[in-house]
């Protein structure tokens, strides 16, 4: 906290105050002064440790006094009111350092002090160091620390210490009574006129006056830039509850509706052709049924292949369905939904055919699931054709090695 002190010892009081005494005196009076870290006086109560040692390091000196009281950072004891001076210590060491400690903290430089200040090492001592006044501070060296001058100029008494001359100063007098207070004074000019002030509080709302006449129509404005587009409006009444569907291929129905009977894939074929497809239900028996040496289902797929009609593989598998209650539609050729729909599932184009004899016929358009099987096998000519009117000919097989896609949405 302190980063310096600097002492008085002996003040000139004292010093004035110990002459003719013939026996060592029993006090010293010390002033000093304590400084925080920005050299501003302190103020406060304070536990201060005074000692007293050679130029070797010697302690000859020790005492601590618990409640020094400091204002501004000045303070003064008596050094010897704790702990006792011994006889000839000023004699016996004509130069001590002084040096004091704030709470078992030291602060400041060491302080030389030589005997000549005092009238206190010696019993044949009678007089101190005579008060010198002078016009301007003399020399102050090593040899004449302790020397003492009061100038005439700023009428202050100074002592030389080995940081050079420093003024003596008592701690400050109490303060004075307040004088009386004195007469008024004239009344002076009247003064600018202030700010505009802040406006009032709103008063209350006045009656509402009688309706005017309606005045004449004004012109028709521009029409305005069209606005944004509205939110989406609410879902639609659902479609017939009873309307069904056929799922070729798997035996479940889309989200939420509910399947009505699972079965197979079948159909009606014969020398003429072959009728429409329907979904066989699985509680019919198949007890005395045979296999026919023609594949019946066929799909529209490339398999990397000049052939897009692939051929179910003969018995090695069935193609399942489900007739589930709900409303789809599918999308020919096209793997997207409109809006508002969502996708069930994507699959072939596939349809119904049947090969024997010296001639095939070919039954209905159906969109065959994903999981109708992968046992396919290719035949040697088109399934799926388009009708496109070019140079005369306006029936045009499916372009080679393309798959032929729908989607199912609901």
């Amino acid at each position: 906290m302190f980063i310096r002190s600097s002492f008085a010892a002996l003040v000139l009081a004292s010093a004035l105050g110990l002459s003719g005494m013939a026996s060592a005196a029993d006090t010293v009076s010390v002033q000093g002064r304590l400084t925080n870290l920005a050299g501003i006086g302190v103020d406060g109560v304070y536990a201060l440790t005074f000692s007293l040692r050679t130029p070797d390091g010697t302690l000859v000196h020790k005492e601590t006094q618990p409640g020094v009281k400091v204002v501004e950072g000045v303070f003064s004891v008596r050094l010897g009111t704790e702990t006792l001076l011994a006889p000839g210590i000023f004699a016996n060491n004509p130069v001590l350092l002084f040096t004091t400690e704030v709470g078992g903290e030291p602060v400041g430089e060491p302080v030389p002090l030589d005997s000549v200040p005092f009238a206190f090492h010696a019993d044949t001592a009678q007089v101190g160091r005579a008060l010198e006044v002078l016009s301007a501070a003399p020399s102050c060296s090593a040899s004449s620390v302790g020397r003492m001058y009061f100038d005439a100029e700023d009428q202050l008494a100074y002592f030389c210490t080995g940081a050079g001359w420093q003024a003596f100063q008592g701690p400050p007098g109490a303060d004075g009574q307040p004088g009386e207070p004195g007469v008024d004074g004239a009344q002076g000019p009247k003064g600018d006129t202030g700010d505009i002030g802040p406006t009032g509080l709103k008063g209350d709302i006045g009656a509402q006056g009688l309706k005017g006449d309606i005045g004449p129509q004004g012109t028709k404005g521009d029409t305005g830039a069209q606005g944004a587009p509205g939110p989406q409006g609410d879902q639609g009444p659902p479609g017939d509850p009873k309307a069904t569907y056929t799922v070729w291929g798997a035996q479940s129905c889309a989200s939420g509706h509910t399947l009505l009977y699972k079965g197979h894939t079948s159909n009606v074929v014969g020398t003429g052709g072959s009728g429409t497809p329907f979904c066989l239900s699985e509680s019919f028996t198949t007890a005395g049924w045979t296999n026919w040496s023609g594949g019946l289902v066929w799909r529209a797929n490339s398999a990397g292949s000049a052939d897009l009609r692939g051929q179910y593989s003969q018995a090695a598998n069935e193609v399942t369905c489900a007739v589930c209650q709900g409303t789809v539609y599918v999308n020919w050729g096209n793997l997207s939904c409109a809006a508002g729909w969502q996708g069930f599932y994507d699959g072939w184009i596939g349809a119904f055919a049947g090969g024997w004899g010296n001639g095939w016929s070919a039954g209905g358009t159906i969109c065959l699931h994903p999981n109708a099987g992968a046992n396919w096998t290719n035949w040697d000519s088109m399934m799926v054709m388009k009708a496109l009117g070019s140079s005369g000919d306006n029936r045009v097989q499916y372009m080679n090695t393309q798959d032929f896609r729908c989607r199912v949405c609901y």
